[in-house]
């Protein structure tokens, strides 16, 4: 199995919004596997950039954990 990944993606035009309370996108960044997510975290009260991932099954995570013993 070949995978190719577009090293270039296209970042959406983000709109200028007045009150930064009002921030939430998300957009892929390598699809399917990694997305962005700019939000307003009130409880911060900060911007937050979020780097999101899908969550790894068993399988993958122990394929995850022979790959790193091998490199050790």
């Amino acid at each position: 199995m070949v995978m190719q990944i577009n090293l270039n993606p296209t970042v959406p035009p983000l709109p200028r919004i007045a009150d930064k309370k009002n921030v939430d996108v998300r957009y892929m960044l390598i699809p399917p596997y990694a997305s962005a997510h700019i939000y307003w975290n009130d409880k911060l009260k900060e911007m937050i950039y979020e780097l999101e991932e899908p969550v790894m099954d068993e399988n993958e995570k122990a394929i995850l954990g022979k790959i790193t013993r091998l490199r050790r």
